[in-house]
């Protein structure tokens, strides 16, 4: 009996998808362009959690008349459930975690960097291998941002 039941939750367990790549990211507060990498990893057959990381470009800024350089970087885990999901198109909410810091670095040397830890919320969607996600950060007001993102996973 136990053997049967234990056979019959084999059958009904899915194997995980998990899904891998990156692309580009826009902020809008911070008004740079970055790098996106993206890990997905299928809970279920509808749930998935994504683990991703944007890396936007450096700028310079003035800090007590020297010149320094300033950076984004944004750490994220957030909660997918697809709405749509068939094999060519996926539509999904999604929600989560954000970790963000704003590094300066000033005559090689890096000043106490800025960051906030707040939540994400946004929608995405996937077309065979292309995704794109529009995503709503928060923060501290330096860091709240919407994220624009296009890219590819494979």
């Amino acid at each position: 009996m136990i053997t049967l039941i234990v056979a019959g939750f084999a059958l009904n367990i899915k194997a995980q998808e998990m899904e891998i790549g990156g692309g580009i990211a826009y902020g809008t507060n911070i008004q740079k362009v970055g790098l996106n990498l993206k890990l997905n990893y299928g809970l279920l057959e509808k749930m998935y959690i994504s683990a991703y990381a944007n890396f936007f470009m450096p700028e310079k800024i003035e800090v007590n008349a020297v010149e320094a350089c300033s950076a984004l970087t944004t750490g994220n885990l957030d909660f997918h459930y697809r709405i749509i999901n068939n094999e060519k198109f996926k539509l999904y909410p999604f929600a989560g975690v954000n970790y963000s810091r704003i590094g300066v670095i000033n005559g090689g040397v890096e000043q106490d960097p800025v960051t906030s830890i707040g939540a994400n919320v946004g929608a995405g969607f996937k077309w065979k291998s292309i995704f794109t996600e529009l995503m709503y950060s928060t923060g501290n007001e330096d860091i709240s941002q919407l994220t624009l993102t296009l890219g590819f996973l494979f």
